[in-house]
């Protein structure tokens, strides 16, 4: 393995300088590493390259990589918010931002991201409503925004998001019921609603149709209807309380 410190006033990617600040990257071959992986960004996977120093805020133009495919943005000091140009990556499959600095809202840009597979906004300082545009990406598989300040409703518009398996909301501060949309999930197998006291009420009975293998409610005020008790004995590991008497007046 090899390593390479670049200062990116020193590099231009795709024709536009991108900032002041200095990255360390490790890849197998340093001599092999693209202007966009001296950035710690994936544009060929079988050159894995690694940010390993990074701070200051994102670069918008980074969104100008219309080649690249995963962006990894984890454990740096970043401080800032996530730009909204994020929305304009053409060929993103993978976007995670996680253990950072990084604050304010969620921008509703990011469900322009027509290829995107995984995305994982966590353990960040980012607060504000889940943005419902986020139900736009169709290709989604999982989606994490566990750890963050996010307040509000579950959008019922992620019951779109039809290729889903992983839905991770824990630690947040989100309120309400949870939709009866999300039973229209058909490939979820993980669901983590835990760690928000401002949920509550009973699961709608639509989430039956779900075959799910994990399922979290700890810290929440919400309970599985008495009439879904066969259905919560099927699932692998489940963290969930039956409702009592008196709270099974719930939505289909």
């Amino acid at each position: 393995m090899a390593t390479a410190s670049v200062s990116l006033a020193e590099v231009t990617v795709a024709g536009v300088a991108v900032g002041t600040v200095t990255v360390t990257v490790t890849a197998k071959d340093a001599g092999e590493l693209t202007a966009e992986q001296r950035f710690g960004v994936v544009v060929d996977s079988a050159k894995p390259t690694t940010v390993s120093e990074l701070t200051g805020t994102i670069p918008p133009e980074l969104a100008q990589l219309d080649k690249l495919t995963g962006l990894f943005l984890s454990d740096l000091q970043l401080s800032g918010s996530i730009p909204p140009e994020f929305g304009d990556f053409a060929a993103l499959a993978e976007l995670e931002i996680a253990g950072t600095s990084i604050a304010g809202s969620i921008p509703p840009e990011p469900g322009q991201l027509d290829s995107l597979l995984i995305l994982e906004i966590s353990e960040t300082s980012v607060s504000g409503e889940i943005p419902p545009e986020i139900g736009d990406l169709s290709t989604l598989e999982y989606l994490s925004l566990a750890e963050n300040d996010l307040t509000g409703a579950i959008p019922s518009e992620l019951g779109q998001l039809d290729s889903l398996w992983n839905l991770d909301f824990q630690k947040n501060d989100l309120t309400g019921a949870v939709p009866a949309e999300l039973g229209q999930l058909g490939n979820l197998t993980d669901l983590d609603l835990s760690g928000n006291s401002g949920l509550t009420g009973p699961l709608p009975t639509a989430l039956s149709a779900l075959t799910l293998e994990w399922l979290d409610l700890r810290g929440t005020d919400l309970c599985v209807p008495t009439e879904m008790e066969d259905w919560l004995n099927g699932i692998d590991t489940a963290h969930a309380e039956l409702c009592d008497d008196g709270q099974d007046d719930v939505e289909p």
